[in-house]
């Protein structure tokens, strides 16, 4: 149970993290550096056997890639109608 709640938390903080980069920095590609690392750790702990890619240990990596990816985009959207000083687009 520990190891679950420690896992939480890195989470947590993790996405705390990249929605700051995402909203406060000008260049998107500030935001992006998380998902990115992310996403090139999660392939390399699986190339390199570090452990067997069964779904047991898949999905968690895809959910902290999907998480974070989905923060980025929430925090570029955000910056985005900051800067246009608007909502949404009327319909």
């Amino acid at each position: 149970m520990k190891k679950y709640l420690i896992a939480f938390l890195i989470a947590a903080v993790l996405l705390a993290v990249e929605d700051t980069l995402a909203y406060k920095c000008r260049s998107a590609l500030w935001g992006g550096v998380l998902p990115a690392l992310a996403l090139a750790g999660s392939i390399a702990v699986f190339a390199l056997g570090g452990v067997p890619a069964t779904p047991h240990f898949v999905l968690p990596f895809a959910a902290l890639n999907a998480a974070l990816l989905w923060a980025w985009s929430c925090g570029r959207e955000k910056r985005r109608r900051r800067e246009t000083g608007g909502g949404e687009p009327a319909a």
